[in-house]
């Protein structure tokens, strides 16, 4: 929770800071001048501040059918019990805080261990999964 909250104020002292600056630019008079550098700093802190927000708000979810991911943009994924073959870590361990969820389509879903219930979770993943081969989380 305060990870969100801190991202959250990042992202309220960003957008000010852009708006400072495009005023700045406006009354400057140098409009044309400084409009491509503007549009490419607005772009760049859209995509950063999207990136951030989707992985905010993921969860991931054990239904019935199996495991549901869903974050603040709507694009889910939903990966069968009978699908999941393995759970680990990235290569190198780097970053240490992400486990994967791999099915046999070499579909990945991404578990974060700061996430609500991740022992439950992964609990849930081993008595679940009929073809799970390797747990390593």
């Amino acid at each position: 929770m305060w990870f969100r909250i801190f991202i959250s104020f990042c992202g309220l002292f960003t957008v000010i800071f852009i708006t400072v600056y495009i005023v700045k630019v406006f009354y400057s008079g140098q409009l044309l001048l400084k409009l491509s550098r503007c549009l490419l700093l607005l772009a760049m802190m859209g995509s950063i501040f999207c990136a951030v927000i989707k992985l905010l708000f993921y969860s991931v979810t054990g239904t019935k059918r199996g495991l549901e991911t869903n974050n603040i943009f709507g694009s889910n994924k939903i990966v069968k019990w009978d699908e999941i073959m393995e759970v680990r870590r990235p290569r190198f361990g780097i970053p240490n805080d992400f486990s994967y969820v791999i099915s046999g389509k070499t579909e990945k879903l991404l578990l974060i261990r700061s996430m609500k219930n991740y022992k439950e979770l992964i609990q849930l993943i081993k008595e679940r999964a009929i073809n799970l081969t390797k747990c390593k989380y």
